[in-house]
């Protein structure tokens, strides 16, 4: 397996990690409904056992970097191979006024969502390079109604600027890189766009970011 399009040939393994929302699950029941071999990240004290039938799960604490390897070990005895990990932000929903944050809020908001992401991506990235092929898909589901929330905004921000600097760090490697990103709340939809959008030539969507419109069959490519 030396390169994305050879990939694109087979059967695509895919771990699928991000913190639990609404997009997360989509993407879990369409690679499910695709029969995608798949392993999904689950919190500590969430209850999958109501889950899909035969879903292999594994804990990631995003606040340590120890678990964000754990992740990727235990996906590689899982899955033999990682052809695809696609790494999910979405946004809390919740607005908090910022001067009635406590300082405890703000350091677990980013040691989840900012370090957390960080040391998931890293080893991600060691994972797919050592390899020497592979694709990163960033997912990044962002309703405005919730860019109001200054706190959660800056998170949000930094993962899509993170993708950015990544897609233009990593454009001459092996590996693939690219984000889908969407501002229009239909999980179901949006999920089944990122699992098929570029799917049999993935290097087409190399460094971009892939926005989902809700107009069936068509998107773009921003910057």
């Amino acid at each position: 397996m030396n390169d994305a399009a050879t990939i694109a040939g087979m059967e695509r393994h895919i771990l699928i990690a991000g913190r639990h929302s609404a997009v997360l699950d989509a993407l879990v029941l369409e690679a499910l409904n695709l029969r995608l071999p798949l392993l999904v990240t689950q919190e500590s004290g969430q209850d999958r056992s109501a889950g899909p039938e035969g879903l292999v799960s594994t804990i990631w604490n995003r606040r340590s970097p120890l678990s964000a390897r754990s992740v990727i070990i235990r996906a590689a005895n899982v899955l033999e191979t990682i052809d695809e990990v696609i790494v999910a932000y979405q946004g809390h929903g919740e607005f908090r006024p910022f001067h009635e944050l406590s300082s405890a809020d703000i350091e677990t908001t980013i040691d989840a969502d900012v370090k957390g992401y960080l040391f998931l991506l890293r080893e991600v990235l060691l994972y797919l390079n050592k390899q020497g092929s592979g694709i990163l898909t960033l997912v990044f589901q962002h309703p405005l109604e919730q860019l109001g929330a200054p706190l959660e905004a800056g998170a949000a921000a930094l993962f899509r600027a993170i993708g950015d600097e990544l897609f233009a760090a990593y454009n001459n490697e092996p590996i693939v890189l690219r984000g889908f990103e969407s501002t229009i709340d239909s999980p179901k939809e949006f999920a089944q766009f990122v699992l098929t959008a570029g799917e049999n030539r993935p290097e087409r969507t190399r460094g971009k970011w892939l926005k989902y419109t809700g107009k069936s069959g068509l998107f773009s490519f921003v910057r």
